[in-house]
Formats: structure tokens, C-alpha cells, sequence
């Protein structure tokens, strides 16, 4: 019973080094995008009401734990967001909608309002529970938006719509205070 008891313990242990495991959904600790590899800030669960909406781990090349810097530095990262019901796709396009407004930046704002709308509008797709969406941004190319491994429309250009996409979960005009808190608690520098 013992040796049963440590190879739980040794499993755990080495699980949570590795990845982090959020209402089933497991995080790993690194990923390679565009030659590069990032490491997991963190992860937690996005709720609304009581109810879990989704779950969602931040990557970044240089692992900081400070929200400024996640999101200004211009390096390879990544929102991976994964659903635990479903939401449609007007409903998705208007909580992001919500939630870069309060984060349009006061310099370059039209600009910035072209990307946000263009974004917007790939939100064709309803999301099921169990589907997946990755938020990439590449310095130099811009941010694509992937649901369940396929590209939704055009890379939006810039870094601008990177800025407000990573404001709207770590500002603090955040649409997600308690995401930010259980993200940011995970890190470690």
C-alpha cells in the first residue's frame, strides 16, 4: 500500500512539473511555435455567472510574470483557450468586443478598431463544449486566430490588436479579474 501511496505522489508530482491539469484540461509546461518555445505563465478558469465557461493557459517566450510586460513584449505568444460549454459565435464576438473596448489604447485607436472589427467578424462558428482556440501572435506577421486547428480568415497584422488582446485578460480593465488572479498565481520567475 505504501509503494502504491509514492508512485501516486511521484506521479503527481512529476505531472505538475510538467503540465498544469484546470477542470480536466491539461496545460503543459512549454510549446514550440515558430521555432520558438514558450513557457506556460500559467492557467485557470474563465467563469460567468457561477458558471465555467472556459479554460485558458498564457505563453510567452520570456516567462514573466509581470502583466505589463505580458502584454507589451513583442515576442511569440499564446492564448490557448479551451471550452468546457458551448457558446455561440455572436455571443464570443461580444464578450471580446466588450472586453477590447475597454482596452482600445487612446493612440492609434481607429487603426486598432479595424483590426478588432476584422477579428470579429471570423467568429463565424458556434463553439462547442471541448473545442479549442488558439490566440498566436508572431512579432513582424500579427495575430491568427485558430479554432479546433483551423485558421479562421487572414492573420490581423500588427502588433496593436496583440496589445488589446492581451490588455482585455491582464490589464486591470481586465474582462476576467479572476482568471488574471489564478493565471498570474501560478507564475513564478
Amino acid at each position: 500500500m505504501l509503494k502504491a501511496i509514492v508512485l501516486i505522489v511521484s506521479l503527481t508530482t512529476q505531472l505538475s512539473a510538467q503540465t498544469q491539469l484546470v477542470k480536466g484540461t491539461l496545460y503543459s509546461e512549454t510549446v514550440e511555435i515558430a521555432g520558438r518555445t514558450l513557457t506556460l505563465v500559467g492557467a485557470g478558469l474563465r467563469e460567468r455567472w457561477w458558471f465555467d465557461i472556459y479554460t485558458m493557459g498564457a505563453y510567452v517566450e520570456s516567462h514573466t510574470c509581470n502583466p505589463q510586460i505580458l502584454i507589451s513584449v513583442d515576442e511569440v505568444k499564446l492564448l490557448r483557450i479551451d471550452l468546457l460549454r458551448d457558446v455561440e459565435a455572436k455571443s464570443m464576438a461580444r464578450a471580446l468586443e466588450d472586453a477590447f473596448e475597454k482596452n482600445l489604447p487612446t493612440e492609434g485607436r481607429s487603426s486598432v478598431r479595424v483590426q478588432i472589427n476584422k477579428a470579429l467578424s471570423y467568429f463565424k462558428k458556434d463553439l462547442k463544449k471541448g473545442d479549442s482556440m488558439e490566440l498566436t501572435y508572431v512579432p513582424s506577421v500579427g495575430t491568427a486566430i485558430i479554432q479546433n486547428s483551423e485558421q479562421q480568415g487572414m492573420t490581423i497584422p500588427g502588433k496593436g490588436f496583440a496589445d488589446v488582446l492581451w490588455s482585455s485578460y491582464f490589464s486591470s480593465s481586465t474582462c476576467c479579474s479572476g482568471l488574471k488572479k489564478r493565471i498570474l498565481a501560478q507564475c513564478s520567475q
